[in-house]
């Protein structure tokens, strides 16, 4: 039998791949909308393939990978051919923490002695 690769109506990414029916006269396989006889390509780590215009395209896919800006906005990547940026962070950011108590006791110390050397 005869390898169909059905892909999604919208965005053309491969959903599956089934085994075509043939036509009881002409003994060709029946092909339904949203798929093709044309075999993918192999993919990758990070990588999907998307059916456009009668040919396949390989894109990145970095989808539902996280990932944190230097301010802390939180990002989730939701799209195919989406690339965190180079400055990305991998884990939330530490962000300083407000000054208290020791803290500001120990800056307020820092001050006064440059003050006074100053």
């Amino acid at each position: 039998m005869t390898n169909i690769y059905n892909y999604h109506s919208e965005t053309g990414e491969l959903l599956r791949i089934s085994k075509a029916r043939l036509d009881p006269i002409e003994h060709k396989p029946l092909v339904p909308a949203f798929a093709t006889l044309i075999k993918p390509p192999e993919t990758k780590a990070h990588e999907a393939v998307v059916f456009v215009g009668g040919t396949w395209k390989v894109l990145v896919d970095y989808r539902e990978t996280e990932y944190w800006l230097a301010d802390g906005t939180h990002v989730t990547i939701t799209k195919l051919g989406e690339v965190p940026p180079k400055d990305a962070l991998f884990s939330p950011p530490v962000v300083a923490e407000e000054k208290t108590g020791f803290w500001k006791k120990l800056l307020q110390i820092g001050k006064k002695q440059t003050e006074t050397s100053a």
